[in-house]
């Protein structure tokens, strides 16, 4: 969380799409970051949101079985792949984005948000 927080402070625009699993995380990493002013979306839907990838400033992406929690990072035995090329990237960014309009809170009803 700090290396996004830094990130955002530096002026890099951070934006990040969770499930609500997280929101009940005590503490809620996601309240750090939004507290933070980073943008933090979540799926609502009672299905996981099981992806786990980043795309750094549009071109790098981060993908594999890694969780991005303290746990995976240093102990478990976990994969990603790093990879530049646009015709790999793209179809990430392109889900990313689809992702970041379909969990918008104004696309939830009311009881969906509690």
């Amino acid at each position: 969380m700090d290396i996004l927080i830094g990130a955002h402070r530096r002026g890099v625009a951070v934006r990040v799409i969770t499930d609500r699993d997280q929101m009940s995380i005590n503490p809620s990493p996601v309240e750090k970051l939004r507290r933070n002013g980073i943008q933090v979306r979540r799926n609502n839907d009672s299905y996981l949101m099981h992806h786990k990838f980043a795309v750094v400033d549009g071109r790098c992406l981060v993908n594999g079985s890694l969780n991005w929690t303290q746990q995976a990072v240093h102990g478990n035995q976990e994969n990603i792949v790093i990879s530049t090329n646009s015709d790999i990237v793209g179809p990430f960014l392109d889900q990313f984005e689809v992702l970041w309009e379909r969990f918008h809170p104004q696309n939830y009803c009311p009881t969906d948000l509690t």
